[in-house]
Formats: structure tokens, sequence, C-alpha cells
């Protein structure tokens, strides 16, 4: 008998509560309204000037934009967020991110309340006063000192930064957290994760530091969770609009600091290897981000009117270093005299050799060196490749001191600052400790607070304890090594190693400093490796019992 006729049946119109038919209008009008009460507020909350040029106008209207911009985008997702609650309830993951958020941000300002105004050193202070002076330049990026002044825009005053801060690192923990709840972590061992995360001195102190590598560690270590996220819970392809997002977030990080660059090449290819793209999508992907950034980053520059007077002068910090040490070292060489003379075109050779030290640039700072043209410039830079390249043995002994003293097994290298208690500072940052509440607000509780994170910085020799035990970054490196080394079996996990470790060869071979926040990406990572390995099974064995 032939097979009965399948019946189609209509489908139910598609009808919505009135409640759920207004939602969407509050959305799209609230907002731009948000957007535009914070494009007031900049008006009203703007540092006075004597004087506006064109170069001053152009960064404060950016400023301006990056601040409306991102009110536009909060407002656009904490009324979803409500809108979902007032519908369904809040769900449980819901419950979860909201909960943590607060615990990180309640435990972060109360330790903000301490120290306040936070921990400040000469680089902060030095970005801070281009809001006052509205001279920015490419030290930092274009992007640093632009986030700072939209900033300023809402609050000016330098302790919006350790607050931005403080919120920008509780969300991306309650974001991690609530997603490996969801995973099917244990409640019991999430909980583990966050006091790991929040006992700890070296978070403390970089999230109230003001630097750029808070901001970028925070930044880098949520694109890391969220490829996690997307590769456990979804196994198609990833969308062309997730591919433009990971395309923006790459530029961001690049732009953000150089040694971003890092991930142009490790976000496609991790992805090809997890079978998300095809081979094809990955060369575009490579290829739309690069785009991206060699428009972006010039047009950046120009609109900022950001002068190219210290490029050279930043080249030369990540030089010195290895440079000093190759001199004091009696590198191999078959024209000294030559070199000695090339050398001598940019810096004060003898006191270079005097002074240096493997692990800082005093050299630099104490100006033994000269601006130059660049062509006189290419030539040093030409004679340095050759002095490395000659050299191995000895530059990898250069690098490697200054790494150890960025791990904490050094009684040198820099871990945080507390410039906002100094009495003597450079007289141009008098605009930014002149700040109402520029001061301790709470004397005891800054002593007790202070106090603690001093005797847990201070080294006493390679033992469990002090700088050694709690700015060690080793284990964490081990457990992102291991991470990487399982891809065979854990590959989601190994992806985000991937997206963090893939700097760190840059930063080893060009940091001109020990300093561990140039390795704190890392350091956070290291904290969730076992969590997010304990999660892919899970979220592996959830996708069997689906199928």
């Amino acid at each position: 008998m032939p097979n009965k006729p399948a019946v189609t049946r209509p489908s139910p119109p598609n009808v919505e509560p009135a409640h759920r038919a207004e939602t969407p209008t509050l959305i799209r009008v609230g907002a731009p309204l948000f957007a535009l009460l914070v494009l007031l507020l900049t008006f009203y909350n703007t540092l006075p000037y004597a004087a506006y040029d064109a170069a001053k106008l152009s960064k404060l209207f950016c400023a301006k934009a990056v601040a409306v911009g991102g009110a536009y985008l909060l407002a656009g997702r904490v009324l979803r967020f409500v809108h979902r609650a007032a519908q369904n309830g809040l769900d449980e993951e819901s419950g979860n991110f909201l909960a943590f958020f607060v615990i990180c941000a309640a435990w972060f300002g109360f330790w903000l309340l301490g120290l306040w105004p936070g921990f400040y050193m000469t680089d902060s202070y030095g970005t801070l006063w281009s809001m006052y002076s509205l001279s920015f330049d490419n030290w930092f990026s274009a992007l640093h000192p632009l986030l700072y002044l939209a900033l300023y825009q809402i609050v000016p005053n330098a302790v919006v930064v350790p607050i931005f801060q403080l919120l920008l690192t509780s969300l991306v923990f309650a974001y991690a957290l609530a997603g490996l709840r969801r995973l099917g972590l244990s409640r019991f061992l999430t909980i583990l994760l966050l006091l790991a995360l929040l006992v700890n001195v070296p978070v403390i102190a970089l999230t109230l530091l003001v630097t750029r590598d808070t901001v970028f560690s925070v930044v880098l270590l949520f694109f890391a969770l969220w490829i996690f996220f997307r590769i456990v819970e979804r196994e198609r392809a990833f969308s062309g609009r997730e591919l433009c997002f990971c395309a923006a977030l790459i530029v961001f990080l690049a732009i953000y600091r150089g040694d971003g660059i890092a991930l142009l090449l490790a976000v496609p290819l991790l992805l090809r290897l997890n079978g998300r793209i095809s081979t094809p999508r990955a060369g575009m992907l490579f290829l739309g981000a690069l785009l991206m950034l060699q428009i972006v980053k010039p047009a950046l520059i120009k609109a900022l009117a950001i002068p190219d007077d210290q490029k050279i002068a930043y080249s030369v910090s990540l030089m010195m270093n290895p440079l000093g040490y190759l001199l004091q070292n009696n590198y191999v060489t078959a024209t000294p005299e030559q070199d000695r003379k090339v050398l001598g075109m940019l810096v004060d050779v003898d006191k270079v050799k005097e002074v240096s030290i493997p692990y800082e640039i005093p050299a630099f700072w104490s100006g033994y060196w000269k601006p130059v043209p660049e062509a006189a410039f290419s030539r040093v830079r030409a004679l340095y490749g050759r002095m490395i390249m000659d050299n191995k043995a000895l530059f990898l002994a250069n690098r490697l001191i200054c790494f150890s003293a960025s791990t904490g097994m050094r009684p040198y290298g820099f871990t945080y600052c507390d410039m906002a208690r100094d009495t003597k500072h450079a007289p141009h940052f008098d605009a930014v400790y002149n700040e109402p509440l520029h001061r301790t607000l709470f004397p005891a509780l800054y002593q007790r607070q202070a106090g603690f994170i001093a005797s847990a910085s201070t080294f006493t020799g390679l033992h469990p304890e002090g700088k050694f035990l709690h700015w060690n970054f080793l284990p964490e490196l081990a457990l992102a090594l291991l991470a990487l080394a399982l891809f065979p079996w854990f590959p989601a996990t190994a992806s985000t190693a991937l997206v963090v470790l893939s700097r760190v060869p840059l930063v080893f071979l060009a940091a001109p400093a020990g300093q561990f926040k140039y390795y704190y990406s890392l350091y956070l990572f290291g904290f969730f490796v076992i969590f997010l390995l304990i999660a892919e099974r899970k979220g592996a064995w959830a996708r069997k019992g689906r199928q």
C-alpha cells in the first residue's frame, strides 16, 4: 500500500504578549537615551583647558565617541538582560553571573577603599598627565591614553581607572565562573577557583595598579575563554559574525600592546585545527584582521594627532637591556672599533657598559642615548641585529636573567608601585596629585592592607613565602604548556592556552625589564587550566548524552 501522505499542520500564529511587544521598544529607546545622558555628562565633567586647537578637539571628540559608544553597548546589554529576567525569571546561569560579579566587585572594592586611590607608577602618572595636557604620544599605543581620556569624560579623577579595572576584572571572572558552572563544573570546584582568584596578592595589586597591562591581560583572558566556550558548546563552524568579533579583538589587542600581533597567527590556526573554520576562511580571517590593523592603527594615530617622535625612543628602550649585557660581556665581533663608532651615533657606549643591569634599563632612563635620524638609527639597528646573531648564547643568557627577575626568583624585578603616597614627584604630575580625593581615605585600613601586600612582595630567597611564593608564574606557565600538549584529548583547553601563550615568546625576547605584569595574562590563565580540563570533559560527555 502506498504510504499515507504526511499531514502538514499550520504553525500557530506568532502572537506575543503585550509586555513582550513593548520591551524591544524600551531597549531601542533606553540605550540611546542612556548614551545621550552620558554625552551630556561628558560636557559637564570635562576638564578645563586653557585653549583648544584642532588636535585637542580631535582627541576630545574621539574620547567622547568611545565613552558614548561604550555606554550605548552597555545599556543595550543590561536592558536585554533585564528584559529576559522580567519575561522568564532569573535563570541559574544569570543568577550565578550576578552573584560572582557582586562578590568580585565587592572584594576588590574593599581593597580599593583601603588602598585608595589605588596603586600608581611613573607610567600611570605620565598617561594621566596627558588627560590634562591633551598631548598624546605613541609610547603606550594610541588606544591606551584614549581609553583613559574616555574614562575622564565620565569621572574626571584618576581613581576612575582602578574602578574601571576592578569592574572589568569582576565581569570577566564572573563570565568565566558562570560559564564553567553551565558546563557542569561542581559548586565546590567553582568556589575553589573563585577563592584562588580573589585571595591572591598579584591579582589584588594589579587590579588596582593603573597600567595598560591589567586591561590588556584581562581582555586577552576573556578572548581566550570566549573561544573555549564556543568550541566546547558548539560543534558548528564559526559564523561570519563570530569571525568579525575575533578579528576586532585581535586588532584591539595588537594595537593595545605590540606583542598582541601574535594573535594574528594563533587564532586562525587554532580555529582551523578545531575544525571550526575551513582553510580558506582561516586565511580570510588572517588577512582581514591584518588589513583592519593596517587601516585602523594609522587612522587612529592620525585622528588623535599623535606625533611620531617616540617611535625611535621606544625601539631604543627595547634594545638597551641586551645591548648593555653584550657590551659588558665582551661580545664577539670582527670589527670592534667600527661597531663602537656606529653605536656611538645613538648611545654613550662607555656609560651603557658601566651602568647596565640585565633586569632593567637604567642607561635608557638616565639619558645615555640621543635621538638620531632614521637613517642613522637603521645602521645601529642593523648592527644590533648582527651582534645578536653572532652572540646568541649571550643574548639568551640576558633574556633568561631578565625573565627570571619577572618570576619572583630574584630580589630584582618590578611587581607593583605605590607612588600615590610619594611626596616627591615630577612637577607636571601635580595636576593628578592635586585632584580631589587623591589621598588615603582610611589610614588604619591602608596600613593593614599595604603592609600585607608589601610583605607578600618581599624577596626572602627561594623559599615558599614572600615574592617567590606569590609573584612566581612558573607553575602557571607549566600548566599552560601542559594544556597545550594535551590538544589531542582536550582541544578547547589547548586552544585557549595557545591564545595566551602565543605572545610569550615575543615578550621573552623583547622585554626591556623584568616585570611580572608583562606575564599577567599567563598568570591568570594558569589558575583556570585544571578547571577548564574538567569542564571540557564534562561538556564532551554532555554532547554524547544528547546524541
